[in-house]
């Protein structure tokens, strides 16, 4: 692996965030997992994670045995989702995508849906920003020339009127495409979390599912957290960060971050397949069965 992708794959080192709020609850949104078309032709040879505060670094080691194919990412599907959402921009309108180092051009890409009917053209054709629907209240207004198209949004009921104003109706998607030629290639893909949050009374056994994904059973994770909180309420943060292409992995994704504050807990499933309890540094860690890394954060309320 070269120098420069070493550097970039560690280049975001800090601490774990503290829960933003200790009432917030949410199951946390992330973006979709990278697709290369045609399939067969790529393989992954390395991961590397970077995690500091909520700023995520992925960085993709991976050959293209015969190209062009197409490197795609799809952000989640959403729609107005209210205004005590606590993730309402799920476009993830910060990330950013680069290839050997050099900031990928990503010209802007979306789906639009109404009841299940394809709306793309029309709001294409409106001019108005499709990502409204991430803002509290979704307010289009027309655009300058474009009077007769968004009369159309009106009719079809993708726009309705209220008293705040004129307000976007529609579920939305962003897609991002990168062509890469024959080769090898380092991907560097960063963004902002937005991690599922959640509080908890110890001991709480919770989902066999979910605690698998730490290399941890019910029983062991509750004696875990009973020993670290002593049976008070904790908050508790679970990052969920998509790796590999194609659904394609090494077995050991290396991952880069420091060990929380002091009366606060980090776990991660160890590549050894054992719970990587409070990890600092670069250490060896595996993905769970949905081919994403899964972190927790354990903090006390306050």
């Amino acid at each position: 692996m070269s120098a420069k992708f070493f550097a970039a794959a560690i280049a975001l080192v800090g601490l774990l965030a503290a829960p933003a709020r200790a009432d917030d609850v949410s199951a946390g949104v992330a973006p979709g997992p990278l697709m290369a078309a045609p399939a067969g032709r790529t393989s992954v040879t390395a991961v590397r994670v970077a995690l500091a505060g909520r700023q995520i670094e992925v960085a993709t080691a991976l050959s293209v045995a015969r190209g062009p194919v197409r490197l795609q990412l799809d952000l989640p599907r959403f729609g107005w989702l209210g205004e005590a959402e606590t993730y309402p921009d799920r476009h993830f309108p910060e990330l950013t995508i680069a290839v050997d180092g050099r900031p990928a051009r990503t010209p802007p890409s979306f789906s639009a849906w109404k009841g299940g009917r394809d709306v793309t053209a029309l709001v294409r054709a409106a001019g108005v920003d499709p990502f409204a629907v991430a803002d509290t209240p979704p307010i289009v207004a027309p655009v300058k020339g474009k009077q007769p198209a968004f009369d159309a949004l009106l009719a079809a009921g993708l726009v309705t009127r209220a008293p705040e104003g004129l307000l976007a109706g529609w579920e939305v998607q962003r897609h991002i495409a990168v062509p890469l030629s024959a080769g090898r290639h380092d991907v560097v893909v960063r963004y902002k979390a937005r991690q599922a949050l959640t509080l908890a009374q110890i001991p709480a056994p919770g989902d066999a599912a979910m605690w698998a994904d730490f290399c941890l059973t019910p029983g062991s994770a509750a004696a875990l957290l009973q020993h670290h909180r002593n049976g008070r309420t904790v908050a508790m943060d679970r990052y969920s960060i998509p790796v590999g292409v194609n659904g394609q992995a090494p077995l050991q994704i290396s991952l880069r971050m420091k060990a929380p504050p002091a009366g606060a807990l980090t776990l991660v499933c160890g590549a050894n397949g054992r719970p990587a309890i409070n990890a600092a540094g670069e250490h060896p860690v595996r993905a769970g069965r949905d081919h994403a890394l899964h972190i927790l954060y354990v903090s006390a309320i306050r």
